[in-house]
């Protein structure tokens, strides 16, 4: 358990690249900054560029640098663990949790938003799991909602049941739907039944243009209701 006094700390994952974790994190950081709340927003590791952690950083508020919010990037657009090893580099799962644990004093929430999906490999025997045993954090499981979500995310729930992880919800999101997939109507009814006692949420579809610091700002106000919600979850 967090030892007391310490910041509530929340991974957000996925069961895939691209399926919207950013996105998620920054809207959830937006709203409870907006709530008066001392929350950050980290992505410790980029691999290919650093677009995303330039978004959780135009959110944070004065102060935070661009490495504060992301110190291990890469320039290959791979695993982490891949990217390293080209680059002849080696990040230490203590080194990592170090970093976290000092930016975890800085505010009274930390939203960690993992790269790729929950099981990428991040730096040689550890993945987002791995770290997650320090920390005893809250997950958000991020998954697309279309076809083959079903199986996607029971597989990445059952990790996090094996991991212990006590705290979880699942956000399912509209990216990549086709407008034939018909499995869009019932996931989210399918998924609450099948993973009893977990809170499953369907995000909206936000549009394309939201990735601006200022955009994000006005599209969590307008799902404040959801976004809260989620974080009640937590």
């Amino acid at each position: 358990m967090n030892r007391r006094g310490a910041a509530k700390v929340v991974f957000v994952t996925g069961t895939d690249t691209g399926v919207g974790k950013t996105v998620l994190t920054a809207l959830l950081l937006s709203h409870l900054r907006g709530q008066g709340i001392n929350a950050l927003a980290v992505k410790p590791f980029a691999s290919g560029g650093r677009d995303d952690a330039l978004l959780l950083q135009s959110i944070s508020g004065d102060g935070i640098t661009l490495d504060d919010v992301n110190p291990f990037h890469f320039k290959m657009p791979v695993a982490p663990l891949i990217a390293a090893r080209e680059e002849g580099v080696n990040v230490r799962r203590s080194e990592v949790i170090g970093w976290l644990r000092r930016v975890r004093g800085k505010c009274d929430v930390l939203l960690v938003e993992g790269a790729g999906g929950l099981l990428t490999p991040l730096g040689e025997k550890y993945d987002l799991l791995n770290l997650g045993h320090t920390f005893d954090p809250s997950v958000i499981l991020v998954a697309p909602n279309r076809l083959g979500v079903l199986s996607q995310t029971r597989a990445a729930m059952q990790c996090l049941q094996a991991a212990s992880v006590k705290k979880k919800s699942v956000v399912l999101t509209p990216l990549g739907i086709r407008r034939n997939d018909v499995s869009i109507l019932t996931n989210c009814a399918v998924l609450t039944e099948l993973l009893q006692k977990t809170s499953i949420f369907e995000f909206p579809r936000m549009g394309s243009k939201n990735r601006a610091a200022d955009k994000i700002g006005a599209s969590a106000k307008k799902i404040k209701k959801l976004l809260a919600e989620i974080w009640e979850s937590l």
